[in-house]
């Protein structure tokens, strides 16, 4: 009993859609895939996409996952170039 209220209320949460707006990077770069308990999903990049709340919740996510990335890889250059300027550390 408690496995199909918990089948229903995941149900009704894929039924709740959100707006996403994806920015294209680079002419290749036209499609962003996003999987979720066995369910595939191509957004679409530069235009308003309506995909279910959880689908949202993982694209937010992952581009705060590659926020976090781009910002340690930007400091880890920082510090090879100011080690590179002043190979002594003085």
């Amino acid at each position: 009993m408690a496995a199909n209220a918990n089948k229903t209320a995941n149900e009704k949460l894929m039924t709740e859609m959100e707006t996403v707006y994806l920015h294209k990077e680079s002419r290749e770069d036209d499609t962003l895939y996003v999987s979720l308990n066995g369910r595939t999903y191509l957004i679409p990049k530069n235009q308003p996409v309506e995909v279910p709340k959880p689908v949202a919740e993982i694209i937010r996510s992952s581009q705060k996952a590659q926020a976090a990335a781009d910002a340690f890889v930007e400091e880890a250059q920082k510090v090879m170039r100011d080690s590179e300027r002043n190979p002594m550390g003085v």
